[in-house]
């Protein structure tokens, strides 16, 4: 969909009100960057406390006698790859 080209004076009102609101855009970044930050940091509290939660109904005996096997198996795992990384990189 094309945009309709004011033409003469309404080009010049056109062009001058896109300044206007670009100016305006200019003078509010900083507090939208202030805003942006706080969701952010108001987010992070959040899923912190959710993590939280989940770890804190974690039975460890339980955790110790079902996630062993895959704990091994992840760690090899894990070692193979760095190991692995390393050579390939060396």
């Amino acid at each position: 969909m094309s945009e309709l080209v004011p033409i003469g004076k309404d080009k010049e009102a056109a062009t001058f009100a896109r300044l206007i609101f670009f100016r305006k855009a200019l003078i509010l970044l900083p507090e939208l960057y202030n805003v942006i930050n706080s969701v952010s940091d108001a987010t992070t509290l959040v899923l912190t406390m959710a993590m939280v939660g989940l770890g804190l109904n974690v039975n460890l005996r339980d955790l110790r006698h079902k996630a062993l096997r895959p704990l091994i198996a992840m760690s090899i795992t894990s070692i193979l790859l760095s190991a692995l990384t390393f050579i390939l990189a060396t």
